[in-house]
Parts: C-alpha cells; structure tokens; sequence
C-alpha cells in the first residue's frame, strides 16, 4: 500500500483536534451568559407583564382598606312646577322647587372588612411567588437558548471540518485512482461519506438557525460571540440538602401556601355576611320651594344605622359552604404542589449527576478517538491502513465531538433546571448586574392611598 503525503495527514489531523469550545481568545468581545440574563431580567415582555399584574394585585389592598372610610356623596335636584288650580283662600302659584343634600356614611364595624384585608395581603403575597416563578422560568428559557446556540455552532463546526476532511481526503483518494494504486470502490466510499457529512451540515445549519431565533426570542438580541464555558448556579453537597432547600423556598410551593391563606381568609369573608353591620350616618339637606312657594328648609342630622341580617334567600350559607370547600381544595394543592417539588428536584438531580458523569466519560472518548486516529493515520503512512480505516476512525472522533458538546449541553441545562426546581434561578440569587425590581415599593406608594388614579 502506497504512503500519503505527510502534510495532507497532518493537516487532517489538525482539523480534526480544533475544538471550538477553546476558541474565546480569538474572539473580541464576548456576550456572557450573566449579561445575556441580565438583559433577559430586565425586558422580557412576560415578566414585564407579570409584574404589571403583581401590580393590579396590590391594589386588592387598597380596595379592602376603603370599607373602612367614609363615603361622602352630594345629590340634588332643580325642577318647574305648573299648578292647574287655585283657591280663593291660599293660591298655589308656580314655582321651581330645588334641593342639595350631603351625605356622609362612615362605617364602624363590618364582618367582612377585616378578613377582606387579611385576603387581599395573602393575594398580594402569592402574587409575589408567582412574579418569582415567572422570573426563574424566564431565566432557565434565555440560558437554556444561550446553551443552545454554543452547542449547536459547535456541533456545525465539527461537521464543517469533517466536510474539509473529506473534501481532502476525495482529492488524494482520485489521484491515487488516477495512478491506480487503489480502486475506483474507495472513491465512491469517500464520495458517499462526504454527501452524508454534507447533509448533516445542512441539518446542523437549520437547527444552529432555529436556536438562534429562539435566542433572539428569550433575550432580546441576537446571538452573537458567547462565551463557550458559562458558569453554573451553586449545585448543592447531596440530593437531600436540594430538597429540602427547596421544599423552603421554591415559589411555586410558596404560592400555594399563600393561596391556601386566601382561601382560609374567603372563609371568614363569607361568614362575615351573615353579621349585623353599624355605620353613622350624618346629612345636611337645604331646599327651597319645596314645601311651598318661598318655603326655605334647612335640616342636619346625625344617624346610627344597624343592620341585622335574618334571612336573605340562603345564598349567604350556600357562599359559606362554597368557601370551606375551596379552603379544603387549597390544602390538598399544597401536598400535591409538594410532590411535585419532590420529584423535580429528584429528577433534575439525577439528570445532573447523570450528564457530569456522561460528560466526563465523553472526554475521555474523545482523547482515546483522537488517540486512535492519529494512530491510523500513522498506519496510512506506513501503508499498513486502508482509507476505510481512516475514515471510519474519523467519524469516531467526529461522533465522539459532537456526543461532547451535546452533553455539555444537558450538563449545564439540568443544572439550571435544579436551581428552579429549588427556587434559586433569580438575578438576586445569581447576583447579576441589574436594579433588582422591588414589588414593596408600588405596594407602599398605593395600598393606602385614598385618592389618584394612576398607580405610582
């Protein structure tokens, strides 16, 4: 068997060993994984959203307190009055009859006011767990398209530089046709190894296309010089250290406590209906041609109202038995929501450990494949390989690169998905670069407030 040339192989093999993962130097300026969230952080539509509904839940606060302040209303009425008939004794002649009364209603004691309150603070709080839910979802969606987008060009670069591999491989393998050292068989092996490695660039191409739209979706900017080795969240000592830092603190667990709160507080809301309600009531009225024509009154009055509620049709009974049912529906949510806690942390843990493990095992795959490679391309030299063996060692490596990168790519999106799964995907939690939104602030501006229109 005839040897190839030397500078062929040697840049075959050097080809083969570029890894893009170490190509950051070559690059001027890198987009990092913490800017890539920080910009998802802080212009992601679906958690601008959510914190505008966050928002509309605060006010649920400020429209318990109102049952405790007065409601002042002014009526009044301006008419023509045509009288048909008069008497020799009093005449009634026409007259525009007006009045203006203000009223005052202050209420003093409701069932409903007090646990109206305590329910609206429990929405707020649960609105809260939920605006953090949707802020670790967002999170996980830009990381897990930054991680995309790094493993995909990867994987294109691999089979470009199998494409170049082969492109070289056919040019030699047609002179040696040519001079007849070997046959026309192993030009057409070569050919059909180069359409499948071209084909799979068509295809790696489309999927690199794909991730980085969903790049542009999650983050807001194209995809474009990222770090190829982003950092991970802190993953905990053991699987039982994340579960119960999760059972602590994941928001969606937390949202359920807070909703079993407003259901309890439901409960309380429809039985204060069945309660007798005081208020005092205080008027001025003045009128005018009311009684008679030239007749002026003037009253002021102050009244305490009570009512008594005997019997109203038994809807207020049927709410009450409504609500204890949904309070019941609200704690079995709480075990149920748990579980699946549970189990996301166990699964999210095992496809940690699990894609580590794969991860370091495809290392070592890749370093015996390139190993191996040089060593049939060696045995080319000599004349002791044929082309298929190199080639069939090629796409070793080849595979062994791409399974890498593919499992890099696991590895680092099951790691953000443990950190959700223990409620520890936020940019608090990740200290990224941003004015972390503070949900208090609206909540002290509004709760309170007695007059406005526009929230602060």
């Amino acid at each position: 068997m005839s040897r190839l040339p030397k500078s062929l192989l040697a840049g075959v093999s050097l080809t083969l060993t570029m890894i893009p993962f170490a190509a950051d130097n070559a690059r001027a300026e890198i987009f990092t994984l913490q800017q890539a969230l920080s910009l998802a952080y802080e212009t992601n539509p679906r958690l601008e959203a959510e914190r505008a509904q966050l928002r509309a839940t605060d006010e649920e606060v400020a429209k318990a307190l109102s049952n405790w302040r007065p409601n002042i209303g002014v009526s009044g009425s301006y008419g023509w009055t045509n009288n048909e008939f008069n008497t020799a004794i009093l005449p009634v002649p026409d007259g525009h009859p007006r009045d203006v009364t203000v009223t005052l209603t202050q209420p003093l004691f409701t069932g409903q006011t007090i646990p109206l309150t305590r329910q609206a603070n429990a929405q707020v709080r649960a609105g809260r767990f939920q605006l953090t839910s949707v802020e670790q979802l967002v999170l996980r969606d830009a990381a897990r398209a930054y991680f995309s987008v790094i493993a995909d060009e990867a994987v294109l670069t691999f089979r470009r530089d199998n494409v170049m591999l082969l492109s070289g491989q056919l040019d030699m393998t047609q002179q040696r046709v040519n001079i007849g050292d070997i046959t026309v068989t192993d030009l057409q092996l070569v050919q059909a190894r180069l359409a499948a490695a071209n084909a799979e660039v068509q295809t790696a191409e489309a999927r690199l296309t794909a991730s980085r739209a969903e790049f542009l979706r999650a983050i807001g900017r194209p995809a474009e010089s990222l770090e190829t080795m982003p950092p991970l969240p802190p993953i905990p000592e053991g699987q039982m250290q994340a579960t119960a830092f999760a059972i602590e603190n994941n928001p969606d667990l937390n949202t359920a406590r807070e909703q079993a709160r407003v259901a309890d507080a439901a409960v309380d809301v429809a039985t204060g209906a069945l309660l007798p309600s005081l208020s005092v009531q205080g008027q001025y009225a003045k009128s005018r041609d009311q009684a008679g024509l030239g007749v002026e009154l003037e009253s002021t009055s102050v009244i305490a109202q009570v009512r008594v509620p005997i019997y109203q049709g038994g809807a207020e009974y049927a709410g009450v038995r409504q609500a204890k049912q949904n309070r019941s529906k609200a704690t079995f949510t709480i075990g149920d929501i748990e579980r699946q806690v549970r189990q996301n942390v166990d699964s999210a843990w095992q496809a940690t450990m699990s894609a580590r493990a794969a991860m370091a095992l495809y290392e070592q795959q890749v370093q015996a494949a390139h190993l191996a490679y040089e060593g049939f391309a060696e045995g080319v030299r000599a004349g002791e390989r044929s082309t298929y063996d190199m080639l069939n060692s090629a796409q070793e490596l080849l595979s062994a690169r791409v399974s890498l990168a593919v499992s890099r790519r696991e590895y680092w999106d099951s790691a953000y998905e443990l950190a959700v799964a223990e409620g520890n995907l936020t940019a608090q939690a990740l200290n990224l670069p941003v004015m972390l939104y503070n949900p208090q602030l609206y909540y002290d501006r509004n709760s309170g407030r007695w007059f406005g229109l526009t929230g602060r």
